[in-house]
């Protein structure tokens, strides 16, 4: 099993960076299961899609958006 500290390192880039598994996977050498598994023990998922719904960024989008048009 691989360390608390690549676990860590995955969930940052995972919930935070939006990288998918499989680009953690191949950045820390952590097998993709693994990556697989932490992500559905741990919520990550649930995790990424509160952060981008919450309120602050939502509001940080819609900047975008307004700048684009």
């Amino acid at each position: 099993m691989a360390k608390e500290k690549e676990k860590s390192i995955a969930h940052t880039w995972y919930v935070v960076l939006g990288y998918k598994g499989k680009d953690i996977s191949k950045k820390l050498g952590v097998p993709e299961k693994t990556i697989s598994e932490w992500v559905t023990k741990g919520g990550w998922k649930e995790e990424r899609a509160a952060r981008l719904n919450s309120p602050l960024e939502r509001i940080e989008n819609i900047k975008k958006v307004i700048e684009n048009l």
